[in-house]
């Protein structure tokens, strides 16, 4: 249930800014057709590279610390005393 739960909000989260975007660019408003909303800034290579990996990093250390290689638990002293 949890998961269904969270499908719904990621696609209505998803439809609701798609739909937002679609409803800006096809505004009848001729001031906002002129007016620019954002500016393009250009970033250096390396800073696009150096961000990327580092992303990819924390993926592969989140993707490590909870899928990793983990040992089974070792039963404790009671646990292995009652049996």
């Amino acid at each position: 249930m949890k998961k269904i739960t969270q499908t719904l909000l990621a696609g209505g989260i998803l439809l609701g800014v798609g739909g937002n975007a679609i409803a800006v660019a096809q505004s009848p408003h001729p001031h906002t057709a002129t007016r620019e909303e954002f500016r393009y800034i250009e970033q250096p290579l390396p800073l696009k590279v150096g961000l990327t990996l580092g992303g990819l990093g924390l993926i592969g250390l989140e993707l490590w610390w909870f899928l990793g290689n983990s040992s089974p638990s070792q039963p404790s002293d009671n646990e292995s005393e009652s049996t």
